[in-house]
Formats: structure tokens, C-alpha cells, sequence
């Protein structure tokens, strides 16, 4: 038997060059053909990169940039590419044309890349910085994903058209309404082609300038019936995958808010919101705050409130640690008589050990009303005036 590494099977390098940084293997590529090709099949197969601006020209950002330079260049070691995850400068005016050069390579890299599986894309931006041109690699066919997360400026009906293996579909937005206008194409799109294969969608949400993830969102409109829990299963572990480490880290911490976003009570019965409520409950056991954004009506099979549609309470308290709940209303309701009716619910319906926060908000943001354990549940009301700062107007109802 030879005591020689280099004549080790290539399966067998694998699994000893697996514990080597990203920096060690670079360095066992150059020593002979056998270390050289083991090295670049882990090199080349798992990337995490992130840039600050990406016109810095330190040696460590100039270094990051040329990778893309080699995927471009080397059609062999991007054909090794199975999943890239890079992180891109917070929007910012600096960042913007920084992003958009960025964006450039990255796509000229894709077009060499037929073997890649997971593409994410971090990018918190109020416009595409690639000016369409992802969306366009994306669905030209030279590569086939299961998982995708980009920003909700990209086309995301044609993707999920090209794209016929995507799996789960993770939408960027640092703009909780310009998200979900976009998202609600792909709910429009879904109720005219009820056939078409839709991956799991969700939505990723952060209000702070960072990556910190805030709020993870599904839409029961998208969801389909004895497939929630497999879909929550399966956001968990993608989102707990690092990409560069390869270990699982926590999905979804308690300070991570979970919500539910439906557009049209109509296309998403009682049933099916209270299978993603439970499923988001059984999957992250954590959640401290949960968030509803039902548009409901009044009529036939329809309730006027979230909180009184069928089975919805119990669903809800299947989150053993939550602490606060949220509502968002129609701006055309009227707030005071609204909050009656959720205190009134509080108080006579509605058990939770733990909760001890209930806020309902009107959805244009301009009025919220505030419920409170250690105060009876009595309301709160508050008004924004234009201003950041939100004025006390009433305390308790007649």
C-alpha cells in the first residue's frame, strides 16, 4: 500500500481536504495535478464571498474580485461551481454604482457556471443593481437551480417559468411594501396558471442597514394543502446552511420576527392559513413575535378580522415562547372599533400563557393601537402626525 497522499483516490482527498481553509487549499492546488484537482473541486464548489464596496482596492477586495475574473475566464473550474452565496454592500449612495460593477462580474461569471445548484445573491437595494441582466442569466438555461435568493427586483415570474427544478425561492427586501407588490405578481400569476409548478416562496426582511434577518414571511396563497410543514422544514435548513463553513447554524433566532402575508382571503382559505401558522410554529420552536397581514372581508365564508377567522387562535398558540402578536388592518377601518372587538377577543377567547404584547396596526403605518397584558388588555391608540415620533391620543375604550 502506497504511504504516499498524492496517490490516494480522489474520494478519499476529498474527504481529507474538506478540513482545510479556503486559503490551505488554494495553497495544496499549486503542488502537483493529483492535490491540484481535489483542491479546486472544494475551492470552486462552495463559495461565500462578501465585499464591502466593491471599488475598494485593498489587496484582500482586490483578491475577491478576481475570482470572478478566474469563473469568467476558466470555463473548467466554473463548471465546478455547484453554490454561490455572495453578500453585497448595503444600499447606500456610495454602494450604488459599486454594486452595479459588482453585478457585472458576477454575471459574466454565471454563464460559465452549468453545474451551480444554489445561487443567493445579498443585496438590500431599492432598485436592481444589475439593471435586469441577473434575471436574464438566470433564465437562460445555462444552469439549472434548486435554491435561489435574490433581490424582489428580479423577474420572478419568468424565473420560475425557466427555471423548472427551483425548489425554494428567498426574496431579499428591505422594503416591506415594494416586496410585496412584487410578490403579489407571483400570487396573480399562481391564479391564472393554478397548474404551473411554484416553488416554496418566502420573503426575508431587514429594517435595519444590515443583514441581520428581521422577518421571515410566507404566503398561504402560494402554499399548497399537507405541504406546509415540509416547505418550513426545508426554509429552515436552507437558511441555517452556511455555505462557506458547511455546518448548520441556527435558522431563525427569537429575535426574528415570523409573518404571514395574504393578499385575498379569498385565494387562501381558513384551512391553509392555519397549516402555515402551525407549520411556522413546529419548525421555528423560538418565535417570539408573530406578525398577520390578512386581507379579509366581510361576507360569505369570510370574517372581517384576522383574529376571528376559524381555527386561527388555536393555530397561533402553538408558538410556545411567543411574547407579542401583531395585527395589520385596512387603513379604511376604523381603528378604536377595531380594537374593541381584538380586547374583546383577548379577554374572552384567546388563551396564551406567554403573551403579554398585542399590537394592531393600520396597514398605511399612520395609526396603531397598542393592547397590554399587565394593563387588562385595555388599548392604547397612537398617531403618527407625518412624524417619527408617535403621539399618545387615548387610553382605554368606553
Amino acid at each position: 500500500m502506497s504511504s504516499k497522499l498524492s496517490d490516494f483516490a480522489p474520494e478519499l482527498l476529498h474527504c481529507v481536504f474538506c478540513f482545510c481553509s479556503p486559503s490551505d487549499l488554494a495553497s495544496l492546488s499549486r503542488v502537483n495535478y493529483t492535490f491540484r484537482q481535489a483542491a479546486e473541486y472544494l475551492l470552486y464548489r462552495y463559495i461565500h464571498i462578501s465585499f464591502g464596496l466593491f471599488t475598494d482596492t485593498t489587496p484582500r477586495s482586490q483578491a475577491k474580485k478576481s475570482l470572478f475574473d478566474t469563473l469568467t475566464s476558466n470555463p473548467q473550474k466554473a463548471a465546478l461551481l455547484r453554490y454561490l452565496r455572495v453578500q453585497l454592500e448595503v444600499s447606500s449612495y456610495k454602494a450604488r454604482k459599486a454594486n452595479h460593477l459588482a453585478m457585472k462580474r458576477i454575471v459574466d461569471a454565471l454563464r460559465n457556471a452549468h453545474g451551480l445548484v444554489d445561487l443567493r445573491i445579498m443585496l438590500y437595494q431599492v432598485s436592481d443593481a444589475s439593471k435586469g441582466k441577473l434575471s436574464e442569466v438566470i433564465k437562460s438555461g445555462h444552469f439549472q437551480l434548486d435554491t435561489l435568493y435574490c433581490d424582489c427586483y428580479q423577474d420572478l415570474v419568468g424565473i420560475i417559468v425557466s427555471q423548472k427544478h427551483l425548489r425554494l425561492l428567498g426574496i431579499y427586501n428591505d422594503h416591506f411594501f415594494l416586496g410585496y407588490s412584487n410578490v403579489s405578481r407571483l400570487i396573480k400569476n399562481r391564479r391564472i396558471d393554478s397548474n404551473s409548478n411554484f416553488p416554496g416562496t418566502f420573503m426575508l426582511t431587514s429594517f435595519e442597514p444590515s443583514y441581520n434577518l428581521s422577518q421571515l414571511t410566507l404566503f398561504p396563497e402560494l402554499c399548497l394543502p399537507g405541504q406546509t410543514f415540509t416547505l418550513c422544514r426545508d426554509i429552515g435548513t436552507s437558511l441555517g446552511r452556511d455555505l462557506d463553513k458547511r455546518y448548520d447554524i441556527a435558522p431563525v433566532d427569537r429575535n426574528c420576527t415570523l409573518a404571514i402575508y395574504v393578499s385575498d382571503f379569498s385565494d387562501a382559505k381558513s384551512a391553509i392559513i392555519c397549516e402555515v401558522i402551525e407549520a411556522m410554529a413546529q419548525c421555528f420552536v423560538d418565535c417570539q413575535v408573530f406578525t398577520m397581514w390578512v386581507k379579509t372581508s366581510a361576507g360569505k365564508e369570510t370574517v372581517s378580522e384576522p383574529w376571528r377567522i376559524p381555527g386561527v387562535s388555536t393555530s397561533i398558540s402553538r408558538f410556545k415562547q411567543l411574547q407579542r402578536l401583531d395585527f395589520y388592518v385596512s387603513s379604511d377601518d376604523s381603528l378604536r372599533q377595531t380594537a374593541s372587538d381584538l380586547r374583546s377577543f383577548l379577554l374572552k377567547e384567546f388563551v396564551h400563557a406567554g403573551l403579554t404584547l398585542v399590537r394592531l396596526c393600520l396597514d398605511d403605518y399612520s395609526m396603531f393601537a397598542q393592547l397590554a397584558l399587565d394593563v387588562g388588555w385595555d388599548v392604547v391608540i397612537m398617531d403618527n402626525h407625518g412624524h417619527d415620533m408617535w403621539h399618545f391620543i387615548h387610553y382605554g375604550l368606553p
